[in-house]
């Protein structure tokens, strides 16, 4: 968020208290503050981060209504979504080079993944633009089996 500030907001700044836990990174740049408030760590690239794309539903996909999807220089993509137990986000899914195994020619993955998005209405196939300038696409409509076998593989209990 971006707030224009004058003399009397730099002292008031200072004052706000952190909730515990909290990591926040204010970026002052001219007559303005931008305040970045860390809401996860999301753990599971080997390499840098290059992309990074939040998608929202009005229909579930995957049973979620957030997905987001990170693209990295490890030269793989996840597909991450939140824990319905305790809300941490995980990967349902990665896609690339398994394990960022080498080979190929320099216009493939080999560098790793600029960007990255998620078809936008149920989020089935996948488009990684590669740093070689190569287009990569997923179906993961296996996924979306894989979620649905799961459901219907949970036994009800009897009484």
């Amino acid at each position: 968020e971006d707030h224009e500030l004058s003399d009397s907001d730099d002292d008031a700044m200072h004052e706000e208290e952190e909730e515990e836990g909290e990591s926040r990174l204010d970026i002052r740049h001219n007559n303005f503050l931008t305040r970045v408030t860390l809401e996860a760590l999301l753990v599971g690239h080997e390499e840098g981060i290059t992309s990074v794309c939040w998608y929202r539903y009005s229909q579930p996909v995957y049973n979620q209504e957030h997905l987001l999807v990170s693209s990295s220089m490890d030269r793989s993509i996840l597909l991450w979504t939140p824990d319905a137990s305790d809300g941490i986000w995980t990967p349902l899914t990665r896609v690339g080079s398994a394990g960022g195994i080498l080979g190929g020619s320099v216009g493939s993955s080999l560098l790793g993944y600029l960007s990255v998005a998620l078809e936008p209405t149920r989020g089935l196939n996948m488009l990684g633009a590669a740093y070689g300038g190569s287009i990569h696409v997923w179906n993961l409509e296996g996924v979306e089996k894989y979620i649905n076998s799961q459901q219907e593989g949970v036994i009800a209990p009897t009484d």
